[in-house]
């Protein structure tokens, strides 16, 4: 029998160290975000209540992940943080998300358990888990409430939780502002996309509309800079990220290029007489997401033009979608 080394011992206290039911607390966070190990968040108030059982014997017939409960729901202090980056609020508790975090991207992707937790039975747990497996999980996007009014003066505004049910509407073409609220190229940015949707509101089957990305995550996209603008055509073939000029000229004259809707609506408008330069650089880069830590450094000049969902194909040759 070969003697164990001292780093595989070391590995084994540590696992035998680690409670089968972890406290979300300071002392055992790390293994999540730094060890980047998956496990399981239980957001509960009531340590008493018979799913805490039911619980435990999900931990104990799945040793390969972490099991963490909380003991204030989402109302501590890191209880708090966890419950917004995994869109847990307080009439959802109590409530289980699972952590999958991702060294590479650095990014914590986390999905929600979606069987009633006070009902729930270990094969509920079991059967997450394969659909977790199989990639057919439900992700835990961040997401501000749906707005009551969504459109205002041709503005539409968007959250994490109706924006893949938005773009999926091939009836119309799209352009998307990602923006955060603390980023100056947004806030000089954001007059000149406001003027532009009223100008364009007549414009049924064109629309512009935004989404703050630092309180809405899509599963689309990871967005690390600010702003960000994404446009869809109708046939959603491709997802394009726009990078010229952010002026109201600049906005139109990339309308009367790609958008069908826009030559129909504008038949007489005619591009600004000096063509457009690429955007050089007018943009912020997210430094303090949670998920990320710390967000890569990016050369702004080598953003590809377009992000393509599919092979590319050659651009129609008229207004014809």
């Amino acid at each position: 029998m070969t003697a164990a080394t001292g780093k595989e011992i070391a590995e084994y206290v540590k696992a035998e160290s680690i409670p089968l039911i972890l406290p979300f607390n300071m002392d055992y966070v790390d293994l999540i975000f730094a060890d980047a190990r998956k496990g399981f968040i239980l957001f509960t108030e009531d340590k008493d209540a018979g799913y805490q059982e039911v619980y435990r014997q999900a931990a104990l017939a799945n040793p390969d992940y972490l099991f963490y409960t909380t003991e204030t729901g989402i109302k501590g202090e890191m209880e708090t943080i966890i419950g917004t980056m995994t869109n847990v609020k307080e009439e959802d508790v109590p409530a289980i998300r699972f952590m999958n975090p991702d060294n590479e991207k650095r990014k914590y992707f986390k999905y929600k358990f979606e069987s009633d937790v006070r009902t729930m039975t270990t094969d509920d747990i079991t059967k997450f888990l394969e659909d977790f497996k199989n990639g057919n999980a439900t992700q835990a996007l961040k997401s501000e409430p749906i707005p009551k009014v969504q459109l205002v003066d041709g503005m539409t505004t968007l959250v994490g939780e109706n924006y893949a049910e938005f773009v999926a509407d091939t009836d119309k073409e799209i352009m998307v502002m990602f923006y955060a609220p603390w980023c100056s190229w947004c806030k000089a940015a954001m007059p000149i996309w406001e003027e532009l949707a009223k100008e364009l509101a007549d414009i049924e089957d064109l629309i512009i509309a935004r989404i703050d990305a630092t309180q809405n995550e899509v599963a689309e996209f990871d967005i690390t800079g600010y702003p960000t603008f994404k446009w869809y055509r109708k046939d959603r073939y491709m997802t394009y990220d726009y990078v010229e000029k952010q002026t109201l000229e600049g906005f139109k004259d990339y309308f009367f290029d790609m958008s069908p809707a826009f030559r129909r609506a504008r038949p007489d408008y005619v591009k600004s007489a000096k063509p457009e330069e690429k955007s050089d650089g007018n943009m912020d880069v997210d430094l303090s997401a949670l998920e990320t830590e710390q967000a890569e450094e990016v050369e702004w000049k080598d953003v590809p033009v377009v992000t393509q969902a599919a092979e590319t194909q050659p651009e129609p040759q008229s207004d014809a979608v």
